[in-house]
């Protein structure tokens, strides 16, 4: 159940731009989808295409795998998918290599703070209204009244949290019925490219932290203005419909072969769609990754023993997001960085 509340803001950043709440003719749609098919099998095709492809793909995710370096410290930088499949591991050798090396890991935030009690209660207290607000007063009429449509179309989420999610905020109930679909499709948040190098580092005992702080993370997140929040719900349909649309993105494959090209075709698909959602993830994603950049220019700054870090963040970030976006390796390079790619 942690691992559930860890998903409502680790997946929110990546897969909610990356796949939306609803389908737009301007979305990577590459062809008509048969709803009645689709929903009939995606999670086992999903599982035989890896179980196919994985004999013959030997190469491994690399993540863009890179690293910077300054005076004795180096940091190397993975892009992760927030959420994944057992197919996906190990990863290439490369990067399996350098988390071996390195001896403090770091994650967008730090993973075991929002794993403990005290860190699942201030999600939970972002994702949830204030005492006495809901949904139904916090919306117009016809945008609950369209939620309310839309949320009966997905038993599995309202058998498990019932009249919960009259509380919670467009955002996360937004999270939830995407990771709802993802499970459908085989893709799950236990299987998160990030939970695997947190496993890692766990298991080895190495030093973990974030880059961001959690509770700016969650602020950041949740706290968006009323514009963006009623995009989200007014953006929502159908389970089948979002089923249909996610299963034909292919983004899963994109990531598990490592199709950069597809991956930035897929990261960018929404961002010329001016709605306020749009606008306002096109605003927070180069913040980020800015912010990223400039957090891990100070580790390797300000570190007084040579240290190697392994940082972890989505892949999204190390591609650049929007219309002349910046990528990680380019704010570093503006930092006065060279970055050493590994993975080609």
């Amino acid at each position: 159940m942690k691992r559930k509340f860890l998903l409502f803001f680790v997946a929110i950043a990546s897969l909610m731009m990356l796949i939306g709440c609803g389908v737009r003719e301007e979305e990577y749609i590459p062809q008509e989808p048969e709803l009645t098919t689709v929903a009939q099998e995606p999670k086992e095709k999903y599982e035989e295409y890896y179980e196919e492809e994985k004999e013959e793909y030997t190469s491994g995710i690399h993540g863009l795998l890179s690293y910077v370096e300054y005076n004795n410290n180096r940091v190397y930088i993975f892009g992760s998918m927030h959420l994944g499949n057992p197919y996906f591991f190990p990863l290439a050798d490369v990067v399996e290599d350098a988390m071996e090396r390195a001896e403090v890991f770091v994650f967008e935030i730090d993973l075991n703070e929002m794993l403990s009690e005290e860190g699942i209660m201030l999600a939970m207290h972002h994702m949830f209204f204030p005492h006495g607000e809901s949904l139904q007063t916090f919306l117009p009429a016809d945008a609950y009244e369209h939620f309310l449509r839309v949320i009966e179309t997905f038993p599995n989420v309202v058998a498990l949290f019932g009249p919960m999610l009259e509380m919670m905020t467009p955002m996360a109930i937004s999270t939830l019925l995407v990771a709802d679909i993802m499970e459908e499709l085989g893709i799950y948040e236990d299987y998160s490219v990030d939970f695997y190098v947190h496993s890692f580092a766990t298991l080895y005992n190495r030093q973990i932290f974030g880059l961001v702080p959690l509770e700016q993370e969650l602020d950041a997140l949740f706290n968006v203005p009323f514009d963006v929040s009623l995009a989200i719900i007014e953006s929502l349909v159908s389970r089948e419909e979002m089923l249909a649309y996610t299963y034909e993105m292919q983004l899963a494959q994109a990531y598990f072969y490592q199709d950069i090209e597809l991956l930035t075709y897929i990261l960018n698909a929404e961002t010329d769609l001016e709605d306020a959602y749009n606008l306002h993830t096109a605003l927070i994603m180069p913040q980020r990754t800015a912010q990223f950049a400039s957090q891990i220019d100070y580790l390797l700054r300000n570190t007084q023993e040579p240290t190697t870090f392994f940082v972890t963040i989505g892949i999204g970030h190390l591609i650049g997001i929007g219309e002349d976006a910046a990528s990680v390796f380019e704010v570093l390079g503006d930092l006065g960085h060279t970055a050493t790619t590994l993975w080609n």
